[in-house]
This record gives structure tokens, C-alpha cells and sequence, in this order.
């Protein structure tokens, strides 16, 4: 499981950004997030239907699961076979500008006029002869990939020579960077650059999330069972399993679907939805947590449950959602799928500490825990993660990046993984241009 999401987060997110148009890469992406919920509630009813069709041999039931189960991963496996390699990608990466161009004439056909062709007539193909000896100017074929405006060969600034040029009559030869040299180019864009800022932006504040995310979500059987004050259940094992499953559709997959679908909606929003996200995430645990503590044990009980839910919806319309989107968009492409598995693996450690949080922490005077009958202990829990998801949102505010410009459009690719010193000096040119054509405005965010 661990081999399997690590690699599938950070492919389903940079593929989908590096084919995605600018205009709507935040909506694909949020998309293709939206996926993670639906598949938690398809999980639940998978889960309730096998308990109900064999509720008179639950073990067998509990194969059938699994073997259910099985079936979504062996059909990600087999799309993962048929899904090409991005023309960036082949472009920066493979350091095959030829292979990238021919990609782009596939993809985007001249003909349907969203590439514009490019003139050959006076040379052999300028992909291929891109680089001279000693040259660090090559042709951006597929830079402008997916683009909504019409595409050309663009002109920019490796840092080193990506081609070991041959004689115009021969095939290019490509020279694929090493390991060593990856890490020592990795090292010098994070630390003598000084973009480490932005990886550790995305990496702790998806840890933060996450921290609460797994602890409260539907992993964690024990708390939805404290949220519903039934932690000493009595009666057949049918009868738990059946109410375990109804209680995490309605009170966390339900809240997320909705917090997913205005997500995407709202997707171009996505920086400024998670830092609104985590304040709203941090005063609504507040609020929970004084309230279960407050109703334990009263009639009023039922509106913990209507706030829980309220918190899930929050979840995926604020920085569950927007965690997985930025990290994709805002490092350059040699190093994004890296980022980006990075920053989950912050997340997945969080989730780590959340389940030994949950199994060893002890609130009270006699020291209550998750599964002792008659305790508030839940109640103080969230107070701590109320102070969890405070931190994400200023660790979001001062680290991680903002994909889009100062009028809130998406930034392309390419700019964005020119670092963070490009990035700060295109958002003083933006805003110095429009004080100047709208002198005495309001400032921009």
C-alpha cells in the first residue's frame, strides 16, 4: 500500500498538471483529486453490501472484501502501462527535444490549428539541432504543451547542455543525466537557490493536515465510534461492522464529496483556500471539542455529529484538496515529481504519528484514552489539532507558494519552476504594473 500510493500520488498529480491546459489545470487536478473520496465512499458500500450478503459467515465476507478490493489497483496498474510520458518531461528530463516535438505534433495536430507548424525549410529539424557546442540555448517544444493559445517553438536557458550534438547526417545522441547528477542539481536549485522554503511549505503543511486527516477520518473506527458515543457497542459483530459503515458515509464521505465537488468549482482559488481552510478547520475543532465536552452525554449530543461533518466538508474544500494541486504546479519539472512525493511522504509520516497519538494519548486525571467509555477525551483531542491546523495555515502563508498571478490567474509551468526568486520578481513587476495603469487602486492580493 505504502509503494503503491507513494508512487501513484505524485504520478496521477505531475502527469495531469505537465498535459493539463493552464486555463484549467487547477479544475483537472482538483478533479483527479475528487477521485480520493469517491473511492473511500465506494469503499464503504462495497464494504456495508459484503457484510450484509454474508452476515451469516462474516470471515468469508471479509476475503470477499478483500479480493473486491483487489480489482481497482489491477486496473490502475494496467491504465499506468498506456500512459505516455509528458513532451516536458521528454523534453527537460530525457533531454530529447526531437522525441518531445514529434510528441506535441501528436497530441496537438497542426491541423486542427491549436499547434502553429514549424518552418523546417531552411534546415534539417531544428528539435534535433536544437543545441550548438557549447551552447545552453535549446527549443521549447513542448513548454507551451496544452497552452489554450496557439502554440510554437520557444526559445530558453538550460542550465547545461542537454544534447551531445553529431553531424547533421547522423542521429543525435542523448545523454541522460545521472544520478549524482540529479542530486547536486537537486541540491543546488534547494538550498543554494533557496527554494527549500517551498518544499518544506508543501511538505509540513501537508503533514499538519494530515496529522488530523487520518486520526479523524475513516481509518480511524475507534474515533467515529467516540464521535457517535458508542464505544462500548454491544451485540453481534453484523450489527457493529453495518453501523461502522454507515457512520463513516455519513460523517465523513458525505461531507467530503460535497467539500470536493465546491472545490473544484472554486479551484483557481486554491492558495487562498487553504489558508482560509485551515483558520476555518482550526476554529471549527475548537468549536467541537468544547462542544463534546460540553454534551457528552446529553440530548444534544446529535449536533457533535452535524459538526464533524461540517469539519469533513472543510477537509476536501480547504487543504486536503489544495495540498495534493499545489504541490503539483510549483516546482520545475526535473524536480516536481520528487517534490511532490516528498510532500505526500510528510503527509503519510503525519498520518504515522496521528495513530500513535491515538493509541497512547491520555487526557484527564485517571488518564483516559480512545477507548474507555464515559471520557471527553476526544473533546481535548481536537482542541490539539485545532492548533495543528493554526500552524498550516501560517506555514502556508509565509512557505508555500501561490500558483497563480496577482489577479488570481494560473501561472504557467514554466515559470513557476523558475524558483522563487523569479516568482517574487514577476509579482513586483505585476503589481508595479498595475499601480501604474490603475494609480490610488486597492492593492491586489
Amino acid at each position: 500500500m505504502g509503494l503503491g500510493i507513494g508512487g501513484d500520488y505524485p504520478l496521477s498529480a505531475v502527469i495531469t498538471a505537465e498535459f493539463a491546459p493552464r486555463k484549467h489545470r487547477d479544475r483537472m487536478l482538483a478533479t483527479v483529486f475528487f477521485m480520493q473520496p469517491i473511492g473511500a465512499f465506494m469503499a464503504n458500500v462495497v464494504a456495508i453490501a459484503t457484510v450484509a450478503a454474508f452476515r451469516n459467515s462474516l470471515p468469508q465476507g471479509s476475503t470477499t472484501t478483500n479480493c473486491i478490493g483487489a480489482i481497482p489497483p489491477a486496473f490502475a496498474i494496467l491504465i499506468r502501462w498506456w500512459i505516455p510520458e509528458s513532451p516536458r518531461y521528454t523534453l527537460e528530463v530525457e533531454k530529447d527535444p526531437a522525441t518531445a516535438q514529434r510528441d506535441v505534433d501528436v497530441y496537438y495536430r497542426p491541423s486542427a490549428g491549436i499547434l502553429k507548424p514549424v518552418n523546417r525549410t531552411n534546415g534539417p529539424d531544428t528539435a534535433a539541432t536544437a543545441l550548438s557546442p557549447g551552447s545552453t540555448i535549446s527549443t521549447q517544444a513542448a513548454f507551451t504543451f496544452g497552452e489554450p493559445e496557439p502554440m510554437e517553438m520557444k526559445e530558453f536557458t538550460l542550465t547545461e547542455p542537454a544534447l551531445t550534438v553529431t553531424p547533421m547526417t547522423s542521429r543525435k545522441t542523448v545523454r541522460k543525466e545521472t544520478w549524482p547528477e540529479f542530486w547536486i542539481g537537486f541540491h543546488s536549485f534547494m538550498i543554494q537557490e533557496g527554494n527549500w522554503t517551498d518544499l518544506a511549505g508543501t511538505s509540513f503543511a501537508w503533514m499538519n493536515l494530515d496529522f488530523a486527516f487520518y486520526f479523524l477520518g475513516v481509518n480511524s473506527p475507534r474515533v467515529l465510534s467516540q464521535i457517535w458515543n458508542a464505544v462500548n457497542e454491544k451485540g453481534p459483530l453484523y450489527y457493529i461492522f453495518m453501523e461502522d459503515g454507515h457512520r463513516a458515509m455519513i460523517a465523513v464521505s458525505i461531507g467530503a464529496i460535497l467539500g470536493g465537488l465546491l472545490f473544484i468549482k472554486l479551484a483557481g482559488f486554491r492558495w487562498h483556500l487553504q489558508v482560509s481552510g485551515f483558520w476555518i478547520l482550526a476554529a471549527l475543532f475548537v468549536v467541537v471539542g468544547v462542544s463534546y465536552v460540553l454534551l457528552l452525554h446529553t440530548r444534544y449530543f446529535a449536533a457533535v455529529i452535524v459538526l464533524y461533518s461540517i469539519c469533513s466538508l472543510f477537509f476536501n474544500f480547504g487543504p486536503n484538496s489544495s495540498t495534493f494541486v499545489i504541490a503539483a504546479e510549483v516546482f520545475p519539472t526535473k524536480y516536481r515529481c520528487t517534490c511532490h512525493g516528498l510532500s505526500a511522504a510528510a503527509g503519510k509520516f503525519g498520518s504515522i504519528i496521528a495513530q500513535i497519538f491515538l493509541a497512547y494519548a491520555k487526557f484527564g486525571s485517571p488518564g483516559h484514552g480512545v477507548n474507555d467509555s464515559d471520557s471527553n477525551w476526544l473533546g481535548w483531542v481536537l482542541l490539539v489539532f485545532a492548533a495543528f491546523m493554526a500552524s498550516g495555515a501560517i506555514i502556508t502563508k509565509l512557505w508555500v507558494p501561490n500558483p497563480c498571478n496577482i489577479l488570481g490567474q494560473s501561472r504557467s509551468l514554466e515559470d513557476l519552476g523558475l524558483g522563487k526568486a523569479a516568482r517574487k520578481r514577476m509579482e513586483k513587476d505585476e503589481r508595479d504594473t498595475w499601480n501604474s495603469l490603475v494609480p490610488g487602486s486597492p492593492n491586489v492580493l
